[in-house]
C-alpha cells in the first residue's frame, strides 16, 4: 500500500462494509481505494474471523464503526509501526467467550485513519 493512499484516506466513522470469499481468499470491497486487490486481502487471522463470523458463506456485511457502540467489539493490542498494521482481539464471539486474535492491515488506516483503540462491528 503506498502512502500517499494512506494519506488520502476516507476517514470515516461509521460503515457498512461489505468482505466477499474468493477462491478461498477474502477481501473487503472498497471501490475508493486505487491500489492492488491484493492489498484489500484479509489474512492473519482476519481470514479466519470472518469464515467463523459467516456461517459458511462466501458474504460477510458488517455495519463498522469507531465511535458508535455496536453489539460486538475489537480492541487493538499493539501496532506494529516497522511492517505496517495492528494486532486486535475479538473477545466474544455470539455473546460466547471467542479470544480470536488477529492482523488489520494498513487498509484500516486508510478507512479510519488511524488504529482505533476499540472497533465496534454487528453482521448484517
Amino acid at each position: 500500500m503506498s502512502s500517499d493512499l494512506i494519506q488520502n484516506s476516507i476517514s470515516v466513522n461509521t460503515r457498512v462494509f461489505d468482505f466477499v470469499k474468493d477462491n478461498g481468499k477474502w477481501y473487503i470491497e472498497l471501490d475508493e481505494y486505487d491500489g492492488s486487490r491484493e492489498d484489500l486481502r484479509m489474512v492473519a487471522g482476519a481470514d479466519t474471523w470472518l469464515d467463523r463470523l459467516s456461517s459458511g458463506s462466501d458474504r460477510v456485511t458488517m455495519k463498522i464503526s469507531v465511535t458508535e457502540l455496536l453489539e460486538n467489539k475489537i480492541e487493538k493490542l499493539f501496532e506494529v509501526p516497522v511492517f505496517g498494521g495492528a494486532y486486535y482481539m475479538a473477545r466474544k464471539l455470539r455473546g460466547r467467550q471467542a479470544r480470536h486474535r488477529m492482523w488489520l492491515c494498513p487498509v484500516t488506516l486508510f478507512v479510519f485513519g488511524e488504529y482505533p483503540e476499540t472497533i465496534y462491528y454487528e453482521v448484517r
